[in-house]
C-alpha cells in the first residue's frame, strides 16, 4: 500500500476516521511532479490561488484579478474566469518546477459509498439524513464541470470534517452515481519516498476553484480549523 519502508505514522496528517478511510482504499504517497494533472491543477488553486501557501506567475493572479473585476456570472465573467484557469494550466511547469517534489497522500478510487457514510457522521451533519442534505446542497445551483477527467476531493485534516476541499465535485459525482473518483490528502511533514512512482496521467477538461490552506504544506500547517460552513459553499 504505502511504498518502502519507514513509519506509517508520517504518512497521516489526518484525523482517525479519515486515516481509516485512507488504509481500506488503499492510500500511497506520491511527489507532486508525479500525480496526475487534475490532481495538480487542484492543488494549485488550492495552495496558491485561493490560498497563499505556493507562490504562482503574476500573469496568472492578473487573469484571475480581471475576472473577479466583473459581476460573477456575467458572461464577461465567466469568459474571463476561462482564459485564467488556461492561464493555471499553462503555469504547470512553473509549479512542478518550484514544487514537484512535495508529496501528497493520493487514492486513485476513493469508494463513493463510504465518503457518503463518513461525510454523514460529520458534526454538523448528523442531524439530517444523506437524501435531505444532497438534496439541499444540490438546489443551490452548485456547479461542476468537468466529465471525463475526475478532480480529486480533499481529506481533511480536521476532526469532525471528512472532506476540506472539493465538496461541490463530492455532491456532483454522487449526483452522476458514480462509484469511484480521485482523492488526496496532506501527509505528515518530512516524509521522504525511498521509490519514485508515477501515476499514469490524462488530458485535462476543465478546472475549478477550492478553499484555502494558507501556509505552505512540508514547511508548516495552518492550526487554524477552517469554518465547517464552507462545505456547503466550495467548489
Amino acid at each position: 500500500m504505502f511504498p518502502g519502508h519507514y513509519d506509517q505514522k508520517q504518512c497521516f496528517h489526518v484525523h482517525e476516521r479519515n486515516k481509516a478511510l485512507i488504509l481500506r482504499n488503499n492510500g500511497t504517497l506520491v511527489k507532486f511532479k508525479n500525480l496526475p494533472p487534475e490532481c495538480q491543477l487542484a492543488l494549485i488553486h488550492y495552495m496558491a490561488i485561493d490560498g497563499e501557501a505556493w507562490d504562482g506567475p503574476e500573469k496568472m493572479y492578473d487573469a484571475f484579478r480581471k475576472a473577479h473585476a466583473h459581476t460573477f456570472g456575467s458572461d464577461e465573467y465567466n469568459k474571463a474566469m476561462d482564459k485564467a484557469c488556461k492561464k493555471v494550466k499553462d503555469s504547470l511547469p512553473h509549479f512542478v518546477k518550484n514544487y514537484g517534489e512535495v508529496v501528497f497522500g493520493y487514492i486513485e478510487r476513493l469508494d463513493l459509498k463510504e465518503l457518503i457514510a463518513q461525510v454523514m457522521t460529520d458534526d454538523d451533519l448528523t442531524e439530517q439524513t444523506w437524501e435531505e442534505y444532497h438534496k439541499w446542497y444540490m438546489s443551490k445551483g452548485t456547479k461542476h464541470q468537468a466529465r471525463s477527467n475526475l478532480y480529486p476531493v480533499i481529506l481533511s485534516s480536521w476532526n469532525g470534517e471528512t472532506l476540506e476541499d472539493g465538496w461541490n465535485r463530492f455532491h456532483h459525482y454522487a449526483e452522476r452515481n458514480l462509484s469511484y473518483f480521485p482523492a488526496i490528502w496532506f501527509p505528515a511533514k518530512e516524509v521522504m519516498i525511498p521509490t519514485e512512482i508515477t501515476v499514469p496521467t490524462g488530458s485535462v477538461e476543465e478546472t475549478k476553484v477550492s478553499k484555502k490552506r494558507t501556509k505552505a504544506h512540508g514547511n508548516s500547517h495552518d492550526d487554524q480549523q477552517p469554518e465547517s460552513a464552507q462545505r456547503r459553499n466550495d467548489h
